[in-house]
C-alpha cells in the first residue's frame, strides 16, 4: 500500500512538472526539481516508460544531462524490453539534451536514429495505441534545428516540410504549429520574408485555435524578427518600432504563463531592439536579467549568446573594454563548440571594440580572425552546396541507369517468352 502511494505521488509529480514551468529564478528550485526527477530516473521501482517521461521533463525544464543520466538513457535504449516506440522516443530525448548543450554532431546522430527508426518501422507501429505509447514526433523539429545549426539548411528545410505534411494529415496541431515556427526561422535565415511571415502567422492561428499561449508567444516573437525584412529603405526605424511592439507583446504572454526560459530569451531580443532606438538604460536592465538567469542555468550556450549581444550593447555605450571582456570568453566557447556563425559575431564585436579603444594593432588582429572565420564558413557552405548538387546528379544518373537496365530486362523477358511460346 505504501509503495502504491509513493508511486502515485511521484507520478503526480511528473504530471505537475509537465504542466508547470519553473518559477522565476533560483538554483534551489531547480535543484529540488532535479532531485525529485532523479528519484524516478534512477530508482529500480519505476518502469522504463515512467523513467523516460522523467528524462523528457529534464529537457522541458532546461536541466542538462550529466554523464550518469546519459548512461541511463543508453541503458534504457539497449533494454531487451524496449519497443520500437521506446527506442524512437529515447533517441529523441538524448538528441534533444545534446542539442541543448550544443553538442550538435552528437545530437544529429541521435535524432537521425529516431528518424530512421520511425521511417523503417512506420507501418508496423500500432496507431491505435493510447497517447502515452505513441511516437513522440518532436524529433522532426529537433533534427531540423540541429541540421540548421550545422549549416545544413537544405536538409533542415526538407525534414521540416516532410513533418508539416505528416502533422497536417494527422491533425496534430501542436507539432504542426512548432514546425511552422521552425520553417519561419529557416526562411528568416534564407532572407525569404514572405515565406517566413506566412509560417509564423500560420503558427499563430494554430496557437489561437488550440488555446496554446506558448505557441502564440513564440509566433509573435517570430513575426517581430521577420518584420525586419519588410523595412522600406526610406524608413529604417520602422522595423524597430514594429518589432519592439511585437516583442513586448510576446514577452507579456510568456510572463503571464511564467515561462522563465522564454521570458529571458525574449528579453535579449528586446534589449537589442531598445539599443537600436537609443533606449540603452532599458536595454541594460533586460540584459542584466538575462545574464543572471542564463548564468545560473545548466545551459552555457545560451549564456554566451547573451554575452555577445551584451558586448554589442556596451559598444553602443562606448564601453569598449567591457565589450571586449564579454565577447572574448564567448568567442573561445564558440570556437570549442564549432559554432562558426557566433564565432564570427564575437570576432566582429571584438574588432569594433578594439577600434573604438583606438588599439588598431589589436583591431587588425581581430579583423584578420573575423575574415578567416567568415571565409571558412563561406567555403563550407559552397562545399555543402556542391556536395548536394553532386548527390542530386549521381542520384539522377543512377535512376536513369536502373531504368535502362529494367527496360533491357523487360525486353529480354519478352523475347524469352516469345521463343518459349514458339518452342511449346
Amino acid at each position: 500500500m505504501l509503495f502504491r502511494t509513493l508511486r502515485f505521488a511521484l507520478l503526480s509529480l511528473i504530471i505537475l512538472f509537465s504542466k508547470l514551468s519553473i518559477s522565476q529564478n533560483t538554483d534551489k528550485v531547480l535543484q529540488h526539481k532535479k532531485d525529485s526527477l532523479y528519484k524516478i530516473i534512477f530508482a529500480k521501482s519505476f518502469d522504463n516508460k515512467t523513467k523516460a517521461k522523467a528524462l523528457d521533463i529534464l529537457n522541458e525544464i532546461h536541466i542538462s544531462f550529466d554523464e550518469k543520466t546519459y548512461n541511463e538513457v543508453d541503458r534504457l535504449i539497449s533494454d531487451k524490453r524496449a519497443t520500437i516506440i521506446d527506442k524512437i522516443n529515447l533517441h529523441r530525448i538524448k538528441g534533444k539534451a545534446l542539442l541543448a548543450q550544443s553538442e550538435l554532431l552528437k545530437a544529429e546522430i541521435e535524432l537521425k536514429k529516431a528518424y530512421d527508426f520511425y521511417k523503417s518501422n512506420e507501418k508496423k507501429v500500432d496507431k491505435n495505441k493510447s497517447i502515452e505509447e505513441k511516437i513522440d514526433k518532436r524529433f522532426f523539429e529537433d533534427l531540423s534545428d540541429a541540421l540548421e545549426q550545422l549549416d545544413k539548411k537544405n536538409e533542415a528545410l526538407k525534414i521540416s516540410l516532410e513533418a508539416k505534411d505528416i502533422f497536417e494529415l494527422e491533425k496534430d496541431f501542436v507539432n504542426l504549429g512548432n514546425i511552422h515556427l521552425r520553417l519561419g526561422n529557416i526562411y528568416i535565415e534564407q532572407l525569404k520574408k514572405d515565406e517566413s511571415i506566412k509560417h509564423f502567422q500560420d503558427a499563430l492561428e494554430l496557437g489561437k485555435k488550440i488555446n496554446n499561449f506558448k505557441l502564440q508567444g513564440e509566433s509573435i516573437k517570430g513575426l517581430a524578427l521577420a518584420t525586419g525584412y519588410q523595412v522600406p529603405l526610406d524608413d529604417p526605424n520602422k522595423f524597430f518600432e514594429t518589432s519592439i511592439l511585437l516583442m513586448e507583446k510576446a514577452l507579456a504572454i510568456f510572463d503571464s504563463i511564467q515561462e522563465p526560459y522564454l521570458i529571458n530569451d525574449t528579453k535579449c531580443w528586446l534589449a537589442s531592439g531598445y539599443d537600436e532606438i537609443g533606449k540603452h538604460d532599458e536595454a541594460e536592465v533586460l540584459f542584466k536579467d538575462a545574464m543572471k538567469y542564463f548564468g545560473n542555468s545548466d545551459f552555457k550556450t545560451d549564456y554566451y549568446y547573451v554575452s555577445i549581444d551584451y558586448g554589442f550593447h556596451f559598444l553602443w555605450r562606448g564601453k569598449y573594454q567591457k565589450a571586449i571582456e564579454r565577447c572574448t570568453e564567448a568567442k573561445s566557447y564558440f570556437i570549442e563548440k564549432g559554432i562558426r556563425e557566433w564565432t564570427i559575431r564575437a570576432c566582429n564585436c571584438l574588432y569594433e571594440s578594439a577600434k573604438g579603444n583606438q588599439d588598431y594593432k589589436l583591431a587588425l588582429q581581430y579583423f584578420e580572425e573575423f575574415t578567416l572565420q567568415k571565409d571558412s564558413l563561406l567555403n563550407e557552405k559552397n562545399i555543402e552546396e556542391l556536395t548536394a548538387q553532386k548527390k542530386d546528379f549521381e542520384f539522377e544518373k543512377q535512376k536513369q541507369t536502373i531504368a535502362l537496365e529494367n527496360a533491357m530486362k523487360m525486353e529480354q523477358e519478352k523475347t524469352f517468352q516469345k521463343y518459349l511460346g514458339i518452342g511449346i
